[in-house]
């Protein structure tokens, strides 16, 4: 009974010690078996040679992971590289009968108020098992969904549509290596320190974020890019979301969901822009389900090494320079253009594929 990728050593014993040698063998099968295989508690390590695809439902270039509980009910998290820290929605950890753990202090985690609990980690069937947050020991935060609705019951309503589980943040990509293929659709778990071979130029040093935002083993990370010339450091956001007018989708042109993959750009920055390109086209009140925000198109940016664009960027309501002096918040508006980002989040490496 070999783990994949392992090989078995098969002894054939004289008949004089076949009984013996048969106990032998069933007693290190048993012992390779369950102390040997590259699994974790819940749920399968990823090798060079078998990466772990999550199963996931791509949604507007944005990653809506999709375990299965045990009652058979599919749930969907979005995959959030810019999120603090991995939650589920209070109601649905209720329903799924999960209890609180004995934590001295519910504000031990990045960015957790004390207003959320923590809890165990979901189970989910076997075959959708999903690894467990790294440095929240194995736990999600439980999110009161009342919370989320300060920040305004449609907007928030809006911009979960479809994500009834919650988020998996950066303490659940933190430490490992993650490929998301934008051509393939399809979010995989590799081995630690798996990057695909290619050009030094496409292959860029990210800064990890510390601090009140950022745990010791934070997940969170920014990088630069270029615009117009100019150097811009934005943080990686796989899960940026924006919530578009339906006036604003028809002049995007492209069809897709009012809901969708966004660029967030910080005020400031989104002011600069406005009044230092104004050939650069606009859209106010582009975004929020009430238009309380601008879009505007850039027409190409350099992002690991490539030219791609354009890009629309969202007008944000707050700033990011608390991400090591960050600008923006990079997700699926402009990562779409890619095949492929690969990021090893131990290192602080991410290579880009077209």
């Amino acid at each position: 009974f070999p783990c994949p990728g392992q090989v078995s050593v098969h002894v054939i014993p004289t008949p004089i010690m076949a009984r013996v040698v048969r106990l032998i063998l069933l007693a290190l099968i048993v012992t390779f078996v369950t102390t040997s295989c590259d699994v974790l508690e819940d749920g399968p390590r990823p090798t060079l040679k078998q990466p772990v695809e999550m199963p996931i439902r791509y949604d507007a270039h944005r990653f809506l992971v999709t375990p299965v509980s045990p009652a058979g009910d599919t749930l969907s998290f979005i995959a959030d590289t810019g999120g603090n820290f991995t939650w589920i929605f209070e109601e649905k950890a209720r329903e799924l009968g999960l209890s609180g753990v004995n934590y001295e202090t519910k504000g031990a985690y990045s960015g957790v108020s004390e207003e959320f609990s923590v809890i165990e980690s979901p189970n989910f069937r076997e075959e959708t098992r999903l690894p467990p947050p790294v440095y929240q020991d194995s736990h999600y935060v439980s999110v009161p969904m009342e919370w989320n609705y300060r920040h305004g019951r449609k907007y928030i309503e809006a911009l979960y549509r479809g994500v009834d589980g919650g988020v998996l943040g950066n303490s659940w990509f933190s430490t490992r290596t993650w490929r998301f293929d934008y051509a393939a659709q399809q979010l995989v778990w590799k081995e630690d320190g798996a990057l695909p071979e290619g050009s030094s130029e496409h292959r860029v040093e990210l800064t990890p974020v510390h601090g009140e935002r950022g745990a010791p083993e934070s997940g969170l990370m920014t990088l630069p890019i270029v615009v117009a010339g100019d150097t811009v450091t934005v943080l990686l956001d796989t899960g940026a979301t924006v919530v578009l007018t339906e006036s604003a989708s028809r002049k995007v042109g492209d069809s897709g969901s009012t809901v969708r993959a966004g660029f967030h750009l910080g005020p400031d920055l989104y002011r600069e822009w406005r009044d230092e390109h104004p050939e650069w086209e606009r859209i106010e009140g582009g975004s929020g389900t009430d238009g309380d925000y601008d879009l505007i198109r850039v027409p190409e940016m350099k992002v690991g090494g490539y030219e791609i664009g354009p890009v629309w960027l969202n007008e944000a309501v707050m700033e990011f320079d608390r991400y090591n002096g960050a600008q923006a918040a990079m997700g699926g508006a402009a990562l779409k253009y890619f095949d492929a980002v690969t990021v090893d989040f131990e290192s602080g490496v991410a290579v880009f594929e077209r």
